[in-house]
């Protein structure tokens, strides 16, 4: 992403909390939700910066994707994690894409026991936060409920 965000002239900054010594997922699912979720922020971001911050408390670990962009209002949020949905507004209708991402992330993160929120003002940013469970989730339950 940084290669990406270095054309537009963005700025990519990463802090990874000193606590944080291990994450119990796969490694394939996790890497496929930042990067989607690190890519619409650098899409969605014309000036300013890009930040991940990995963060533990006593249960979870959370990954917030944090971005200057042009933000999403409150009705649009409700339709964000909906597939095939694309927000539409004069902003954001340049932006080419699937409107699959945001689902399939919350897809991953419920299969991890986690969750995807989201926190974002129309023209003053988004932050994105995936929160996963510190134990993982039982195997046969993730299993059963796995992605084809």
């Amino acid at each position: 992403m940084r290669e990406r965000a270095q054309k537009k002239g963005l700025q990519i900054l990463v802090y990874i909390a000193p606590n944080i010594t291990t994450c119990i997922a796969d490694n394939h699912r996790l890497e496929q939700i930042l990067v989607n979720l690190l890519s619409n922020a650098v899409k969605f971001t014309e000036t300013g910066l890009v930040t991940l911050n990995v963060e533990k408390t006593a249960d979870t670990i959370l990954f917030s994707v944090i971005d200057t962009g042009i933000g999403i209002s409150e009705a649009q949020q409700t339709i964000l994690f909906e597939a095939f949905q694309q927000l539409d507004s004069g902003l954001n209708r340049q932006y080419e894409g699937t409107g699959l991402g945001l689902a399939l992330c919350r897809k991953l993160a419920l299969l991890h026991g986690g969750e995807i929120t989201v926190k974002s003002k129309l023209l003053s940013g988004s932050c994105f936060t995936l929160h996963l469970p510190i134990q993982p989730q039982d195997s046969s339950k993730t299993a059963q409920n796995s992605l084809p």
